[in-house]
């Protein structure tokens, strides 16, 4: 959707194991322009996206070999479009994490303005593997709940781990094999297509699921969900504990035909 012309326009979508996600529908923002002062040795650049992110707070921080977050080795603030630039205050010992808390965003849903409590995050396996821009969404939050998942349980090493996670988790959303959730962008223009406006469907299912469960934080469902994979099946469960939700648990389907239902009622147009 472009609120410049107010015309809606068909985006197209990959097919994959949830080929019920289609991404037809966008709102057009002005893109914002990355600082690349600094280097994947002292710094790195990103962008966070729950929908256009408007603000919020990242800290970057060493990944023990299980999962666990260690040292803090930067902190920064998110800009209105969403971009981060975050200096090291450290050198980082080997894999790392980077956290968005908080802020506001604009809905993929119905363009309505929200703000959350709540965390998104990304990992990374070594500075030598950060991308010029790294993106921090809902979907690099699952691979990397999978990833501590697997290694706090003695499954496999991190970086096996990550591999296994996002191999399994971007064919399930239906993207390209081979897809590394941290190599996909996002895009809020009326052009977004490919993978990024695969990642707009996932981010707009998202969001339909959480309204149709009628949660205040809309974060809540992300967190949740992220709950739910650490132990690799999305099944309400987590190590064989229900996840808590709200006053209650998260239902078994929330993260499979929940999600596929929640996609489909979204449907092409916006309020």
């Amino acid at each position: 959707y472009s609120p410049a012309t107010g015309a809606y326009q068909n985006l197209s979508y990959q097919t994959g194991v949830f080929p019920a996600f289609q991404a037809a529908w966008v709102f057009a923002f002005k893109n914002g322009t990355l600082s690349t002062t600094t280097s994947a040795a002292t710094g790195l650049s990103g962008i966070a996206a729950r929908g256009a992110v408007k603000s919020g707070s990242v800290q970057v921080v060493n990944v023990n070999s299980d999962g666990t977050g260690g040292t803090v080795i930067g902190n920064t603030t998110v800009n209105v479009d969403g971009t981060f630039n975050v200096p090291f205050t450290s050198a980082p010992t080997g894999p790392i994490r980077v956290v968005v808390t908080g802020g506001s965003y604009v809905s993929e849903l119905d363009g309505s303005t929200q703000n959350t409590t709540l965390n998104i995050t990304t990992l990374i396996d070594s500075v030598s593997t950060i991308p010029v821009v790294l993106p921090v969404n809902p979907l690099t939050t699952f691979v990397d709940s999978y990833v501590a998942g697997q290694a706090q349980a003695g499954l496999r090493s991190l970086t096996l781990a990550h591999q296994q996670s996002n191999k399994f988790l971007m064919q399930a959303y239906g993207f390209p094999s081979g897809t590394l959730a941290e190599q996909v962008l996002p895009s809020f223009s009326a052009g977004a297509s490919g993978n990024a406006a695969q990642l707009l469907s996932v981010l707009g299912g998202l969001e339909s699921e959480a309204v149709s469960i009628n949660v205040s934080d809309r974060g809540t469902l992300v967190a949740a969900l992220s709950q739910d994979i650490s132990d690799g099946v999305f099944d309400g469960m987590a190590s064989a504990k229900p996840v808590s939700f709200g006053n209650s648990t998260l239902p078994a389907t929330a993260g499979a035909s929940q999600f596929l239902s929640a996609v489909r009622a979204s449907g092409p147009h916006r309020p």
